[in-house]
């Protein structure tokens, strides 16, 4: 079974890359590639901090100008990864990769 599959939304992860706990209303994934994302929200330019238990959000390598990078999400309430870009003044989870 494929961890991935292509939609119009976003990438279906089937709850792959969501971590085995603290996600609301114990909409905990998988972890079957062991990323385990956790749902820590952000802070946003303010400096209140929103979404924790609800959303994972982590900066990518890619900018997409002088004030905007782009962003991967995860929501608790689907089985999508999605891209996105926002003001790199919000603070996201860092998540490094080794190749």
């Amino acid at each position: 079974v494929s961890l991935f599959v292509n939609s119009r939304f976003g990438v279906i992860f089937r709850g792959c890359l969501k971590s085995l706990s603290g996600w609301y209303n114990d909409e905990n994934g998988m972890d079957g590639v062991g990323f385990c994302a956790l749902p820590a929200g952000n802070r946003n330019p303010y400096g209140s901090f929103n979404y924790n238990g609800y959303r994972a959000l982590f900066w990518t390598a890619l900018q997409r100008g002088e004030v905007d990078a782009y962003s991967m999400y995860l929501y608790y309430n689907n089985g999508y990864a999605g891209l996105n870009y926002d003001f790199k003044l919000y603070a996201y989870s860092v998540r490094c990769l080794k190749n």
